[in-house]
């Protein structure tokens, strides 16, 4: 019998909400720091969509900053579903992260590129080296165990570890604190009110 084990890929995805609007908000902060109002290149020279490149690239490393401190200051309990609140908690979130790609992708289609590319660490990790591993291990560890198997070093989280022990070792946790939800909350209200304010501020012009 298969033993999937999905918590680990249900925690990631508690934060897609904020990966889903920074990686919408670094396409703009890529267009800013190579178009100006008028949008226009700032040096003659570039590319055309230099600015969609520079915010990929932003999106792709907003996720290992963004989990870093989710690891440490946001509610992510081991079990997801250990209790009515981590239940609740992981289903509204989800919800929101729906809603708000569904707006996103109505806005613009462009931003489904800076939403996935925030998202990259997960799909590559949970998906594609977690069920590689299932496969390897003919379904018997790999699916359980995504940080295991041949694979591991493969992981692009692994990149966050490192980060985790090099700037923050020592540093207490909160992640099992229901309190810290708050932080999460905070994190959301902020992520939209900035991407609200590039939208109009700073809009893209293709």
């Amino acid at each position: 019998m298969v033993n999937i084990n999905i918590d680990n890929f249900l925690a990631e995805l508690m934060l897609l909400a904020v990966h889903s609007l920074t990686g919408m908000a670094c396409l703009h902060f890529g267009y800013l720091l190579t178009n100006n109002n008028l949008g226009k290149l700032r040096w003659g020279k570039l590319p055309k969509n230099s600015w969609l490149i520079l915010g990929l690239f932003f999106s792709f490393c907003s996720h290992a900053i963004i989990d870093v401190i989710g690891t440490m200051y946001t509610y992510h309990p081991i079990d997801t579903y250990e209790s009515i609140f981590s239940t609740l908690f992981y289903v509204i979130l989800s919800i929101i992260a729906i809603i708000i790609i569904f707006l996103a992708l109505k806005k613009d289609k462009i931003y489904a590129y800076g939403i996935t590319f925030a998202m990259i660490f997960d799909i590559w990790d949970h998906l594609v080296i977690k069920w590689s591993n299932c496969i390897l291990n003919s379904f018997e560890k790999g699916c359980s165990d995504v940080n295991s198997g041949i694979l591991y070093n493969l992981q692009l989280h692994n990149f966050e570890w490192e980060l985790l022990h090099l700037f923050f070792e020592g540093v207490e946790r909160h992640n099992h604190k229901e309190i810290f939800v708050l932080v999460e909350i905070i994190t959301l209200a902020l992520m939209t009110l900035l991407v609200l304010f590039l939208q109009k501020r700073i809009p893209i012009i293709k």
